[in-house]
């Protein structure tokens, strides 16, 4: 059975137990866009020039949706680089700019007109998988650690590897956006 059609089949029998409720992937919903754009508002009191592009990971698309918007609401030219780190069945353009157009309905029905987002830039990071490091990952985590930089090697390692890349090209000032997926409390020993 195929992903999508085992999602369908869950649905269904969890029918059996009460009322449903779906969660989407990630939790993305317009309404948790609309704290990633207020975030991505504030990044203007931050900056003293608008950046040349944000690079951030690339999951269920939230924290994109609402970057973009910011950057369109902010008439900003910056580009949202988005790097996949998840598949591309949830991690997509289209459910991206649907979040991202649910979240301008949400905001217009209460008197917030917003102007329409240009699609983010997405950068293929994912690797061998979900959750799978990736060479390119493990270096730029290193480096990051040497820096007191803490980074998860399932998204923010990989989206930083890019960041790392582009150092190489042509972009002047871009933002790092750090989703900050950290794998689990690490115990310090007894004293």
């Amino acid at each position: 059975m195929t992903f999508p059609l085992a999602v369908v089949e869950a649905w269904r029998r969890a029918r059996s137990l009460g009322p449903g409720r779906w969660i989407p992937g990630g939790g993305a919903h317009p309404r948790a866009v609309v704290g990633h754009l207020i975030a991505g508002l504030e990044l203007a009191d931050q900056v003293d020039q608008p950046p040349d592009a944000i690079i951030l990971p690339f999951g269920t698309g939230g924290t994109t949706a609402g970057l973009a918007l910011a950057v369109a609401t902010l008439g900003w030219p910056t580009r949202v680089v988005a790097v996949r780190v998840a598949p591309a069945l949830v991690a997509n353009r289209w459910r991206t700019l649907w979040l991202a157009h649910g979240a301008r309905r949400l905001l217009a029905a209460g008197g917030v007109a917003l102007r329409a987002p240009r699609s983010p830039e997405i950068v293929d990071g994912l690797g061998r998988g979900y959750g799978w490091p990736t060479p390119d990952g493990e270096s730029a985590r290193l480096l990051a650690a040497e820096h007191s930089i803490t980074l998860d090697p399932t998204y923010g390692a990989k989206a930083f590897a890019v960041v790392l890349r582009r150092a190489a090209g042509n972009v002047q000032r871009a933002v790092f956006w750090h989703t900050f997926a950290l794998p689990g409390p690490t115990l310090e020993p007894a004293a």
